[in-house]
């Protein structure tokens, strides 16, 4: 059976080439969100050998860490190793969306963009 004909499938996009970063736009009603952060979407590999941030699947930044996906370890592990990588403080790191999933969005502060993009 095809998966896009499965009622409830979702769509599978082309893959991206680099890193997708996008600063946050105007807010919604109930977005709370600044508009200093930019967003990007990372892929992440629990229960690795070991931690590492680097490299690109489908347009994501690929983040491995050691902690298995219970009990929000993984996430937790993620923004510890996202913040990290760019030299921020687990505080700066924000998961936005994809709290049980595999793939997440996150936001950080616009000031380590620079330091995002050389992680590709």
């Amino acid at each position: 059976m095809n998966p896009r004909s499965r009622p409830g499938a979702r769509p599978r996009l082309a893959p991206r080439s680099a890193l997708a970063l996008s600063r946050t736009g105007a807010p919604t009603p109930g977005d709370e969100r600044p508009k200093d952060r930019i967003r990007f979407e990372v892929h992440v590999i629990p229960r690795a050998a070991r931690a590492a941030v680097g490299g690109i699947r489908d347009g994501a930044l690929i983040v491995r860490v050691t902690a298995p996906p219970v009990e929000g370890a993984a996430n937790e592990a993620v923004v510890r190793a996202v913040a990290a990588a760019l030299r921020l403080a687990p505080s700066d790191v924000a998961i936005e969306r994809g709290d049980r999933g595999r793939r997440k969005l996150l936001s950080v502060p616009r000031a380590a963009r620079e330091r995002l993009e050389a992680l590709k």
